[in-house]
């Protein structure tokens, strides 16, 4: 019998990197804190300090033998401050500092090392997206002109609809189909 084994950590850096993409795409605040302690016996301790302040979609992750980092999802600027002056009041020889993302920008991306290679990628990407939605845009109108005419003479009302949905956060947004 196999027995498959999950990995028990998590890598906390694409986790930063996905925030960053959410935060990127809507108005989406997240903070990171990062916790270094002088004593490698700290380290217990430490992870009940963590565990009794997050929240259940909050992650954190040991990333040496004396240090922490945790990322605090959908949080504001000063929550996040509230949370490190909790961290700072709990762990006595520790130092703990924090970052919210997009606010303080340029320190999170040197915290979780990404800077310009990220930026490139993003760029790239982009403009990638950008070119193929031009191409098929352009190629696929034909195609979806006869769609619509067919739809039209097929069923009565409109050949689009609108419709109200429930969006991140609860937040409504309008699509037509």
């Amino acid at each position: 019998m196999n027995i498959i084994k999950k990995k028990s950590y998590l890598d906390i850096e694409k986790v930063i990197e996905k925030e960053m993409a959410m935060a990127r795409r809507s108005n989406y605040l997240f903070g990171v804190v990062v916790i270094s302690f002088h004593e490698k016996k700290d380290a217990g301790k430490v992870k009940e300090i963590i565990e009794e302040r997050i929240r259940a979609y909050d992650i954190y992750e040991k990333t040496s033998s004396q240090s922490y980092v945790v990322v605090l999802r959908n949080i504001n600027n000063d929550e996040v401050k509230t949370v490190a002056q909790f961290f700072e009041l709990k762990i006595e020889n520790g130092n703990i500092e924090y970052f919210v993302y997009p606010v303080s920008q340029d320190k999170m991306k040197s915290v979780i090392e990404c800077g310009y290679v990220m930026e490139k990628k993003i760029n790239i990407k982009r403009a990638v997206d950008v070119v193929l939605s031009i191409f098929f845009c352009i190629f696929l109108a034909p195609v979806v002109c006869i769609i619509a005419f067919c739809i039209k003479i097929s069923s009565p009302g409109p050949v689009f609809f609108r419709q109200e949905r429930v969006g991140f956060l609860g937040k409504k947004f309008i699509i037509y189909k």
